[in-house]
């Protein structure tokens, strides 16, 4: 719900979804990670049972698109941190593989792990979708080899029984590909900048990651490998579309940034 009230707030420009994704977001940090690991219930003012691994997964993915609609770097530096707990939790090294529930658990005889994409993503394909992104954004390899690891254990199950499996090639398909890289760097009230997002969201992109600084943000993520040498241009709101971290020429007009999305 996170995730769809950031991108519907991004592409439809409204401001009472943005402050629920806000106030959804502030909550989830301050309530429900208590002590750097997510619970999974809320009652009375306390948090209790371990989340899961879905529970993980999806938090990130609804904390990047919190990033993507507000351009502030603390999303996207809580995402990065979640995940690094995510990974500590689940996965499995000897077995190359993640687990629904952590090693902290009550004890269980089996350890479960689903595997199977239902109407919501198994819990190991949306922490691969995840990784796999944040890997682009922080430049981080480890992101990247275990995200390979993952999917590298589904080979015979996407090739035998595909549609069982719809997030898990959505996962391949990044992963085989060439993801567009798309920077915004600019204030995020500038009215130019809705003017680029609005280029943005225009057509449809699945594999790509999207990340924005904010040169007015207290706390940039400019720490990040996607945000090297990235500024504006003569002042102006900038967009960068790279692939690689190899980038085209940056431009500050709407129509120039959808001629270089349009031409891939």
């Amino acid at each position: 719900m996170l995730a769809s009230l950031a991108e519907a707030a991004g592409v439809l420009e409204r401001q009472d979804y943005l402050a629920a994704a806000v106030a959804n977001g502030s909550f989830l940090l301050n309530s429900m990670i208590p002590d750097g690991s997510l619970r999974r219930t809320y009652k009375d003012g306390v948090a209790k049972i371990s989340g899961y691994l879905e529970d993980y997964a999806l938090v990130i993915e609804g904390l990047l698109s919190l990033h993507q609609a507000t351009f502030s770097g603390n999303w996207l530096r809580q995402a990065i941190k979640l995940a690094e707990t995510m990974i500590e939790l689940f996965w499995d090294d000897a077995a190359r593989t993640f687990y629904d529930a952590s090693h902290m658990h009550e004890n269980l005889f089996v350890r479960p792990r689903s595997i199977y994409d239902s109407p919501l993503p198994s819990g190991s394909s949306a922490a691969t979708s995840v990784l796999l992104k944040l890997a682009v954004l922080a430049g981080n390899e480890r992101f990247r080899q275990i995200a390979s690891q993952s999917l590298r254990s589904m080979r015979d199950f996407l090739e035998r029984y595909p549609l069982g499996f719809a997030n898990w090639l959505c996962d391949l398909d990044f992963y085989l590909s060439t993801p567009k890289e798309i920077v915004i760097v600019a204030p995020r009230n500038n009215p130019s900048t809705s003017e680029l997002l609005r280029a943005l969201y225009s057509m449809w992109l699945p594999n790509k990651v999207f990340a924005a600084y904010d040169p007015d943000d207290p706390a940039p993520a400019s720490e990040l490998k996607l945000f090297e040498d990235r500024q504006m241009i003569n002042n102006q709101p900038t967009a960068y579309l790279c692939e690689n971290y190899t980038c085209k020429t940056p431009v500050t007009d709407p129509a120039s940034f959808t001629a270089q999305l349009r031409e891939g």
